[in-house]
């Protein structure tokens, strides 16, 4: 069946499968004013493309399993260029004999028709617009079918065409790890182009060597050492088309250098360090640039007249705050560390009109590392913020990511402060460094008691370790107004005897109904209400836990696999989109869907258009993985343990649960996961270089 692609119904956005309806040409029984609804998997396609659809009608639905470009020169030209002249037209016609595809795919094909349209207005526009546009439609098609043969997912399609990797790459070297594809379906495109090829080929090799480092990042890790990445290509080898094919450490080895501008090798006292290039690059920045601000210090404020800014205040500060104020005697970086409730934004506060006092005319610059961060302290302290990722302008190109602030062209101000410090990852810290001058003072804020940033790195912990910045500690917990920040303090020195009481509510069970049937008689509005887990799966994982909690009465506006997103639901962003606007762990709510697009209303009060690009990176937020959590505030934070895996229940998860709330705790949990929980401190330690790189960059600046 021939024809154009109208208009879609309805369409599963993670697996392709779409009601579509159907402009076919001819005549057709079926067909109800000479449109079909058709249903079938099919990548997405603009309307009015013409297409030819293989398959079946049942009744009047047409089902079909195969699809391909279709259309007569004069068909194409109208949907690539409707407005070309007739003249124009009888031009392209008489070169490609009408065969627009079959010409497309020759060699000098742009350049040929370039030159016949040259004596027509836009020809050469013209020309390029149609040989790339059929060469683009018809690759995606070749990629689609190869991906569909080989039973590789469809969202893997998706990323892979969105990337722009032509079929040549793909059948030169399909291993694309750092793009997303993994390995394993690598290896199903090797064996279908390569049916001879060997599993000691190189380019197999470096794959699963990117492969591991890239699941060592995924983990939180900046680098790894050589026997780790030898247990790691091992697993994961074990598990592919060629598991007896052993890649012993001296092959590995081998190839390992071989991979310049991809690793890094580093060693350090003895011991081998491999690093993604990009992560050594980024470890080396924060060193160097770190260097350079401390060795740039500069007399700021000797001394801070403390007692009249108590009294313009209304309130006096203790001990650990009063020394604090030291850190305005001069620029550099400066830490400050405390759990909720220790006095953080009063001390900032007062910090502020010591430095505006001194310097009235200067900029105070506060950001946060999430725009959920950044909203909490507008609202705590009525300061402007913003994410450090829009001050400083970061976009992605490729697999990089570039910033508009750097050392040439820095923030302008001489005093930063950012918050949240907890949550600053490796790649954000490295672009922010560079953008401070020299001779400002950077003050990094944060939780050292938190779970540590969403990607790799920890850069709080390590800046700390290093030994080389001035650290000030809030210890005195100021805010004893509930019954929360109590037992937030004795759940971080592993006190298991929490208090009960209306506004922290503790629940034992044994099996997971009966805490989620308590959960939901605790729960009053859900608006003010946020579900916390440790786990994603599971009867208490988060996937479920939304399941039950969204409400289904709500207008239904798209489909993504097994999830129906629906008008009024809470999502939250699982990754960064720079040039959109959104950060990994952003919460928001569905307003409406406008044909392909959603409306999504962020808690920073911005509304964004989201398409098929986003929908692979957003996930209903009822419920949602204590880690996902940081950086945000609900008045109702419910809390749900299950005794297995032990391994996540930590007391630091537990405890930044538990700081989430606002007004009210409740902690449901199984067995002895509570007890467990406070007691185990054993968390999986990252490997990074950062505390080693900045003493050696200290050194080297000396």
């Amino acid at each position: 069946m021939i024809g154009t692609y109208h208009k879609t119904l309805a369409r599963d956005e993670k697996s392709g499968f779409t009601y579509f309806l159907f402009c076919v040409k001819g005549n057709l029984p079926q067909a109800n004013d000479g449109v079909v609804t058709c249903y079938g998997k099919i990548h997405f396609v603009s309307e009015h493309i013409p297409l030819s659809l293989t398959g079946s009608f049942r009744g009047t639905m047409f089902y079909f399993s195969d699809y391909s470009p279709y259309g007569d020169t004069e068909t194409l030209l109208h949907y690539f260029i409707s407005e070309m002249p007739e003249k124009e037209k009888k031009a392209v016609c008489q070169l490609t004999g009408d065969d627009l595809f079959g010409f497309c795919r020759t060699s000098g094909a742009e350049k040929a028709l370039g030159q016949a349209l040259y004596s027509f207005e836009d020809g050469g526009t013209h020309a390029k617009t149609l040989v790339n546009g059929i060469r683009s439609m018809m690759e995606n098609k070749e990629i689609f079918s190869l991906f569909s043969y080989l039973g590789i997912s469809y969202p893997l399609f998706e990323r892979v065409s969105k990337a722009h990797i032509p079929l040549s790459r793909l059948k030169r070297n399909p291993f694309l790890p750092e793009y997303g594809l993994p390995v394993l379906e690598s290896e199903k495109i090797m064996a279908y182009y390569h049916p001879d090829g060997s599993p000691y080929d190189p380019m197999r090799i470096k794959g699963y060597i990117l492969d591991a480092l890239l699941l060592f990042r995924d983990q939180g890790d900046t680098c790894c050492t050589f026997p780790m990445l030898c247990k790691a290509v091992k697993k994961r080898t074990q598990a592919s088309m060629y598991p007896e094919a052993v890649l012993t450490p001296s092959l590995l080895f081998s190839v390992l250098k071989q991979m310049d501008g991809k690793c890094y090798l580093h060693t350090e006292n003895g011991q081998m360090l491999i690093f993604l290039q990009k992560i050594w690059d980024q470890e080396s920045s924060i060193a160097s640039h770190a260097a350079r601000l401390e060795a740039s210090k500069t007399e700021l404020i000797p001394t801070v007249d403390l007692s009249s800014i108590e009294k313009r205040n209304g309130f006096s500060y203790n001990q650990g705050q009063r020394e604090a104020f030291q850190l305005l005697r001069s620029t550099g970086i400066k830490l400050v560390v405390g759990p909720p409730g220790s006095g953080k934004t009063a001390l900032l506060n007062g910090l502020e009109m010591a430095y505006k006092d001194a310097f009235p005319d200067e900029t105070i610059v506060s950001l946060a590392t999430t725009g959920a961060a950044a909203q909490v302290i507008k609202k705590s302290t009525g300061r402007d913020a913003e994410t450090i990722h829009k001050c400083l302008g970061l976009r992605p190109m490729g697999q990089r990511t570039f910033s508009a602030k750097d050392i040439n062209h820095p923030i302008e101000a001489r005093f930063i402060i950012v918050d949240e410090v907890s949550m600053l990852d490796m790649e954000t810290c490295a672009a922010l460094l560079p953008a401070i001058k020299s001779g400002a003072l950077l003050l990094l804020v944060g939780d050292a008691d938190q779970l540590q940033s969403v990607s790799y790195g920890d850069i709080l912990s390590d800046f700390i370790a290093s030994g080389l910045f001035e650290v000030y500690r809030l210890t005195e917990v100021m805010r004893q107004t509930g019954t929360i920040y109590q037992n937030a303090r004795k759940i971080r020195k592993g006190d298991e005897k929490l208090i009960a009481s209306s506004d922290f509510r503790i629940y034992r069970y044994h099996d997971a109904d009966a805490a989620i049937q308590q959960m939901f008689k605790e729960m009053g509005n859900k608006k003010e209400s946020l579900v916390l887990s440790p786990v994603k799966g599971g009867e208490l994982g988060v996937y479920h836990l939304n399941k039950l909690l969204q409400d289904k009465t709500q207008t239904p506006v798209l489909r993504y696999g097994d999830t129906i997103y629906r008008q009024g639901d809470r999502i939250i962003m699982t990754e960064t989109n720079y040039q959109k606007g959104y950060f990994n762990g952003d919460m928001g709510e569905i307003i409406e869907r406008k044909d392909d697009r959603l409306f999504v209303r962020f808690e920073q009060g911005q509304t964004f258009c989201l398409d098929r690009d986003d929908y692979p990176k957003m996930m209903l937020a009822y419920a949602v993985t204590v880690h996902k959590s940081q950086g945000s505030e609900q008045k109702d934070i419910h809390v749900l343990l299950p005794a297995t895996p032990c391994n996540m229940l930590t007391r630091r998860l537990l405890y930044t649960a538990v700081t989430r709330a606002k007004e009210k705790v409740v902690i449901y949990y199984i067995d002895d996961a509570l007890s467990f929980a406070i007691g185990n401190t054993a968390e999986r330690k990252r490997m990074t270089y950062t505390t080693v790189a900045l003493k050696n960059g200290f050194a080297w600046k000396k």
